[in-house]
């Protein structure tokens, strides 16, 4: 599998380089995740649309859709640099999971959409995530805790009615990508990818 998610992303935000700054640089707000392709994220924007209305809140736009595998938060651009060109030379493993469940984080008033709690699914994403950190670990990144593997569908909603059961969504991936939260003047955040990582080698069989 190569075009896991790649059309989709570059359709979303075009791939671009770490910006440079005379003087001083802006930090970047830098996070690592799975990105669905236009199949899995039409899906998952059929999730959103059937929540609004019984959740409502502020529904994200389908290219904003993703998977965070580590938040990494404010970065120096130099730093960011340097993370981009090291993406672009390592090798996840790929895999699938099924999005099976929507919950909602009552703190943050989200509204989410994720994989089953425990199984095979969520052992295969615990290993992507393990993995990502220990080769962020050299380069000075500590992993935040807990992962609790998610997409964010709404902003500011109630929680979603217990009898929500719209069907799986298939998501295969074979790539991490590198993004930065965008702040706009006006508006919700954009996110821009910075960088992919090599295609996936072939996760252990079930």
């Amino acid at each position: 599998m190569r075009r896991v998610y790649t059309a989709h992303m570059t359709a979303a935000s075009r791939h671009a380089p770490v910006p440079r700054r005379a003087g001083g640089e802006r930090p970047l707000r830098l996070f690592l995740a799975l990105w669905p392709d236009e199949a899995t994220a039409a899906s998952l924007e059929d999730w959103t649309r059937a929540l609004l209305p019984r959740c409502g809140g502020r529904a994200m736009r389908r290219d904003t859709l993703h998977l965070t595998l580590a938040f990494l938060g404010p970065t120096g651009a130099a730093r960011a640099r340097e993370l981009a060109g090291a993406l672009g030379a390592w090798r996840a493993e790929s895999g699938s999971f099924a999005v099976v469940r929507a919950g909602r984080f009552n703190r943050l008033r989200l509204v989410w959409a994720g994989p089953h709690e425990h199984g095979p699914d969520a052992d295969r994403l615990a290993r992507l995530h393990a993995s990502l950190w220990d080769w962020l670990a050299p380069m000075g990144w500590r992993p935040e805790l807990p992962f609790r593997p998610h997409v964010t569908l709404l902003r500011d909603a109630g929680p979603p009615p217990p009898d929500f059961s719209p069907g799986p969504v298939a998501w295969r991936y074979d790539r991490v990508a590198l993004a930065a939260s965008v702040a706009e003047p006006a508006g919700p955040a954009r996110y821009r990818i910075l960088a992919t990582s090599l295609g996936g080698r072939p996760g252990p069989s079930r």
